[in-house]
């Protein structure tokens, strides 16, 4: 702890900690206070699902190439190689890439919908953390009210259960139909 932090009040120095986890900064909450939606929250939004798709399309081409390798290795060792189990295949892998583009323009649609009118929503009370566990992966969870904001690292979810331990009220502002949340905001 530096020794800025150290003489700020507590709730200055959970605020900080809420803006570090969330990449939101002061300017983000007044505009988010306002019921709108940052240049800076827009580019980081739109920025993420770029991200997300171009992960899609490497994770693809990745199984597409091991696949048909692995089903050229099989054709051959079985003697059915010919145009029309490589059609087959070439089929197969067209069909999910298909259902890849459907996924991809769903959510590009979502993302649109909330860039049209780039609106804030506001929701106040009891900030509290959620952990769900699956069979091999926990899966955790910023919330207020019935809203669910996943929490991507472990670290940040240790970080923010001072804010449960403290008791903390807080105001989240986040976006619909994209559900993104923007940032909090400490009760006093």
């Amino acid at each position: 702890m530096t020794n800025d932090e150290s003489t700020q009040p507590p709730s200055s120095q959970l605020q900080n900690c809420l803006e570090e986890i969330f990449d939101f900064t002061e300017q983000d909450l007044a505009a988010n206070r306002q019921g709108s939606i940052s240049e800076r929250q827009i580019g980081r939004m739109t920025a993420k699902h770029y991200d997300h798709c171009r992960f899609a399309w490497w994770t693809y081409w990745a199984i597409l190439g091991v696949g048909f390798l692995g089903f050229l290795a099989a054709m051959y060792r079985d003697g059915t190689l010919g145009i029309n189990s490589v059609s087959y295949y070439a089929f197969m892998m067209g069909i999910v890439a298909g259902f890849l583009w459907i996924a991809i323009l769903y959510y590009r649609f979502q993302l649109r919908k909330t860039l049209k009118q780039p609106v804030a929503n506001k929701l106040s009370g009891p900030i509290r953390l959620q952990t769900k566990r699956g069979e091999k992966l926990h899966q955790r969870y910023f919330c207020i009210g019935q809203q669910q904001f996943r929490i991507d690292y472990y670290s940040d979810y240790v970080r923010l259960l001072q804010l449960q331990k403290a008791n903390c009220n807080g105001t989240v502002y986040y976006s619909l139909p994209w559900h993104d949340l923007l940032s909090v905001e400490l009760s006093k």
